[in-house]
Order: C-alpha cells, then sequence, then structure tokens
C-alpha cells in the first residue's frame, strides 16, 4: 500500500510539473507589449484603424569618409558608393546623410541620432 500511494504522488507531482511547465512556455511565447507605446499605435508602428504612412524602406545609422573610402551603414549593412542596397545605388556620402538612387528617384537619407561628428586633427 505505501509503494502505491508513494507511486501516485509521484505520477501526480510529476504530471502537476509538466502541465505548469507548458504553460509556463505558452506564456513567454506571447509577445511582450510596450508600455510607452501610444494607444493606437500597433507593433509594427503602424497607426491601427489610420491610412498608415509608407514605412522607411532605407536606414541610415552611420556614415564613414576618409581618402580611402567612403562608406554608409544602411539597414545594419556597410555599403560602398556604386554598391547596391535592395534595389538602390548608393552615390553620395556626406558627413550625416547619404544619398541613394532608386526607380530614377534620388532618395536622401539622415543619419538618425542627428549627430555628426568630425575627424579629429592628426598629431604631426
Amino acid at each position: 500500500m505505501y509503494n502505491r500511494q508513494k507511486r501516485w504522488m509521484v505520477t501526480h507531482a510529476a504530471l502537476l510539473f509538466f502541465c505548469l511547465g507548458c504553460v509556463s512556455l505558452a506564456y513567454a511565447l506571447q509577445p511582450l507589449s510596450d508600455p510607452t507605446r501610444p494607444v493606437g499605435v500597433s507593433g509594427a508602428g503602424v497607426a491601427v484603424g489610420i491610412s498608415a504612412p509608407k514605412t522607411i524602406k532605407w536606414k541610415l545609422t552611420s556614415t564613414l569618409i576618409s581618402p580611402q573610402r567612403q562608406v554608409a551603414v544602411i539597414n545594419g549593412r556597410v555599403v560602398k558608393v556604386g554598391q547596391e542596397i535592395d534595389g538602390a545605388k548608393l552615390v553620395v556620402v556626406k558627413p550625416g546623410s547619404a544619398m541613394l538612387h532608386h526607380a530614377g528617384k534620388t532618395i536622401q537619407l539622415k543619419l538618425i541620432s542627428g549627430t555628426v561628428k568630425h575627424a579629429a586633427v592628426p598629431v604631426p
């Protein structure tokens, strides 16, 4: 009788832990809501119930200009002048901005942060 009760308790305890694990996993897989998000805006950053503005296709996060190269970081990828990214060709890199050609149009990108750092003067 003692072994039967022990086996019953162990079985039910294992079943209980398994169920708790499944419930906690299902809860953990749900997306978290942003408490600072304004009311009426979905998780994708597009207003709900309002005609949504066009999403930005290219996002400039950094520029690097030196005598040897001109590089921009667009959408997390390093792009040199003359290379293409998502169907657009990088044509100009300036401090704090970059210019793309796409579908016959010129698109100017500006740094998100607005902070432009200038090169230090080399020490002789």
